[in-house]
């Protein structure tokens, strides 16, 4: 076998759709979040070309979906809106990608203590209206969304507006 079929061979299509979105993630600067859900649910904005063109890479949602998502929202919380929004706007296996990401991130912002942060992720989900995100969050991290409250560390949460938009902070 010979030095270019065995490279080529190693290089395979998904294998570059996987090199492509760490590129992406740890390489390049991460813009400003390019759009955002407004209190009362709707978005407004155009998602995150960063945000975008992981889902590209991962047509089929798994593992390394959900990794790259993860990583991404733990070092940009701001960026849990545009992985919601696109998220819930994907196929199935995206969609349970994006809430297990989700979910992990919850998790490490709670235990590096970025309650913020971890809020932030949780509204994401919350305001994505997408019922496979919410199930991943509520089954990986014991956060149940969907519904016009949440249950964080025991104690449940209400809105605080009277439109029903969950404010993790109240």
């Amino acid at each position: 076998m010979t030095a270019h079929s065995e490279r080529k061979r190693w290089l395979t299509p998904p294998l570059m759709s996987a090199l492509l979105a760490l590129f992406l993630v740890f390489g390049a600067v991460q813009p400003a979040p390019a759009g955002s859900y407004q209190g009362d649910g709707t978005y407004t904005g155009t998602p995150s070309p960063v945000v975008t063109a992981l889902f590209a890479a991962f047509p089929n949602g798994g593992d390394g979906l959900m990794a790259a998502l993860r990583d991404l929202i733990i070092r940009n919380p701001a960026l849990a809106d545009d992985v919601a929004y696109v998220g819930s706007r994907s196929n199935a296996a995206q969609q349970a990608a994006a809430g297990a990401g989700m979910a992990q991130a919850y998790t490490a912002l709670i235990n590096r203590g970025d309650s913020n942060a971890a809020s932030r992720v949780v509204s994401a989900a919350q305001q994505s209206a997408s019922s496979p995100i919410q199930s991943a969050m509520t089954r990986a991290v014991g956060v149940t969304i969907g519904s016009n409250s949440y249950q964080q560390g025991g104690t449940a949460k209400t809105p605080c507006t009277p439109a029903g938009t969950v404010s993790p902070t109240c």
